[in-house]
């Protein structure tokens, strides 16, 4: 796991909207150091497309975990998943049924790994972790 970039103060009932820009990579990890509760979500404005994703914290990750479509015909898509600990994992990738992955995917301890399927149109996906710990996933898409 990579060590901490920033530290802010956050007051009560405030917003803070730190930008790392020209950043890429994860998964990204928004710690409290006082016990209070926070909400957080990730923004992002590329090529004029704005995306907002909230944090999950990790007692919400499942061994399985799904969305309603998928779609590289019309755009980019990627599926990302995200371990957030410090074991390895893998998992299989399913669209409409059917398993995309020809072996299990690993996902390395403290690492983030975006996969896109070309020339696929249909839904839903299902990730399901088939070792180690449940995984972080999202879908990124891009006109």
């Amino acid at each position: 796991m990579s060590t901490p970039t920033a530290a802010d103060d956050i007051p009560a009932g405030s917003i803070i909207t730190p930008q790392y820009v020209a950043t890429s990579g994860g998964p990204v990890k928004v710690k409290c150091t006082n016990g209070q509760s926070i909400i957080t979500s990730q923004r992002t404005l590329y090529k004029g497309h704005f995306e907002e994703v909230p944090g999950a914290p990790p007692n919400s990750l499942a061994p399985s975990m799904w969305f309603t479509w998928y779609d590289t015909q019309s755009m980019s898509s990627w599926i990302v998943l995200a371990n957030t600990t410090n074991q390895n994992s893998t998992a299989d990738i399913y669209l409409a049924g059917t398993k995309l992955n020809t072996q299990a995917i690993s996902v390395p301890a403290g690492s983030s790994l975006p996969l896109l399927y070309a020339n696929k149109m249909t839904g839903p996906v299902e990730v399901r972790v088939i070792s180690g710990p449940n995984l972080l996933v999202s879908q990124k898409s891009d006109i």
